[in-house]
Order: structure tokens, then sequence, then C-alpha cells
């Protein structure tokens, strides 16, 4: 009978059902504080830096923001032994981290002790990353809206429309709800359509919706000049690429904050952590665990 070739088995458990060795249980339990600790420090350090870009009105090209950036942001906050490379987005970044890491680590924050960070700052960089995507995809096109309707004053214009018609004796809800269409809710239409396009027609716009249309020009120019929506449409180029807007919906919190004085959050912040799953492989464990105590004589 052919004998059949061994394979390599992967298997997701949790700690107590591989009978791990008690004793080295308190280092285990560090380990996965200490990876916590610059994770959620390495999404900070990215705010802190892509707030700092732009606020300046640096950085048009945003194809530094990928994996190897928050890989390099991950590294730089640890100490210990890793391999590096010179691809070009990691040099890049590497330049960004070198000018803001002075400042960052004035804050009071001190690196933490990984051997081998390797591993999980490549785990974790694409959880970032991924992250990063989905909070744009699923809510810059939805913000920008409710920007548009804040900006017309939808709300507060159509109360007034209905409270000064509920006034006068003949108005029927239809003929309310004609009015509140045609003055508010068709020139905010107007505006959302408008600037779907990378190049806005405002042919169709009226002047108070042309007053609103020039203060958005901090998001609408977030661009690099050369660059085109695909299908020419902003909201279906969100979803596609949606890392090329994260400047634009910087520039869209920042004019909700001045004209609303509300706020949203481009730049994702870790406030709490559930204890999940981490990648431990056999260098990890032996340069983190494994050497760091001493196995008891029997």
């Amino acid at each position: 009978m052919k004998e059949m070739p061994q394979g390599v088995s992967v298997v997701k458990c949790g700690i107590g059902s591989v009978n791990w060795n008690e004793h080295y249980h308190p280092r285990l339990l560090q380990h996965v504080s200490d990876v916590n600790q610059a994770t959620t420090q390495t999404y900070f350090f990215a705010r802190y830096i892509l707030l700092q870009e732009f606020s300046k009105g640096l950085s048009d090209d945003l194809s530094y923001i990928k994996k190897s950036f928050f890989q390099q942001i991950y590294m730089a906050l640890t100490s210990g032994n890793s391999n590096s490379t010179d691809a070009p987005g990691t040099l890049k970044a590497r330049e960004l981290i070198a000018t803001y890491l002075e400042g960052y680590m004035g804050t009071g924050f001190s690196k933490v002790q990984l051997e081998r960070p390797g591993a999980s700052s490549n785990v974790e960089a694409c959880r970032m990353l991924t992250a990063y995507k989905n909070n744009i995809s699923c809510h810059f096109g939805e913000q920008l809206c409710h920007v548009v309707n804040v900006l017309m004053k939808v709300r507060t214009r159509v109360s007034e429309i209905r409270n000064e018609l509920k006034g006068k004796p003949g108005q029927m809800r239809k003929s309310i709800n004609a009015a509140c269409r045609e003055q508010v809710y068709e020139p905010a239409r107007c505006l959302k359509e408008a600037i779907r396009s990378r190049t806005p027609d405002t042919t169709n716009l009226d002047d108070f919706a042309l007053e609103q249309f020039a203060k958005l020009q901090g998001v609408l120019s977030a661009y690099k000049d050369d660059y085109k929506f695909r299908k020419d449409d902003r909201y279906y180029d969100v979803k596609a690429a949606p890392l090329n807007h994260l400047k634009a919906y910087y520039h869209l919190a920042v004019l909700l904050e001045k004209e609303h004085k509300a706020y949203i959050q481009p730049f994702l912040i870790r406030r709490s952590w559930i204890p999940a799953h981490m990648l431990i492989d056999l260098p990890v464990l032996r340069a983190n665990i494994l050497d760091h105590i001493k196995e008891p004589h029997a």
C-alpha cells in the first residue's frame, strides 16, 4: 500500500486545549499585553502622522498608505530584532516616521520590548489597513451627504416652511410637501449630484447651493490633480479605492466641526481590546516566551 505523504495541519484553539505549561502562562499573558500595547500605540501614532501631514497641506499622493506604512510604525514603536526591507513604500513610511517620532515620543510613550516583532507587525498591519478601508468605504459617502444636508440647512429650512404654510388657510399637506421638495430637498439633491463627478457641473445649482459648494472646495480638491474617479463617480470610487479618499475625509471632518460643531472620525483610534486570537509561531514563541523563563527542574 502506498504511503500517504505527511502534511501540516493548522489548529486554532485556546491555550487550555493544548496542555499549556502553567510555568509559562504569566509570560504568555505579558506577551499578549505587549502586543496589544504596541498595536494600540500604532493606531495613535498613525493618526498623529496623518493629522500632521494633512493639516499642513502635505501628502497629496496617498500611495504610501498601505500595509507597510502601519507595519513600519509598529516596528518603530517596539524595541527588538527585526528584518528590514527597502521597498519604495517602506522607505516613504520610514521618512514620515523619522519626521514625527521624536514629537510623538515626547508625549511620554516608551517603546514596547518585543523580540522578533515582525510576525505580529505583519498581522496587525493587515488588520489596521482593513479597518481603515472599511471605515472610509462604509462612512465617507454617507457623511458627505450628511454634511451637504447640514450646509444646506435642510432640517431648519423644512421646519420653517412647514410652520409658515401651516398658519395659512387652505394649505394641504400635499402642497406643503411640494414646497419643501422644491425649495429644499431638490437643491440639496442637485448639490449631491454635482459633487459626484470629479469635475462638478454647477449649472443646476441655485445661489444658496453655490455658496455651500464653495465651502466644499477643501474636500473636493483633496486629490492629486490628475486623479480620476472610476466611472467619474465619487461615491463609486470610494467603494473601489477607499484609501484615496482619506485626505478628503479629513477635510470633511474639519468642515463639519467648523460649520456644525459636530465630529466624525476619519482616523481610527483603538480604545479597547477584546482578546480574540493572535499569531504565535515557533520563532515568536521561543524569542518572547521560552527564552525568557528557565524550565523548573523536577
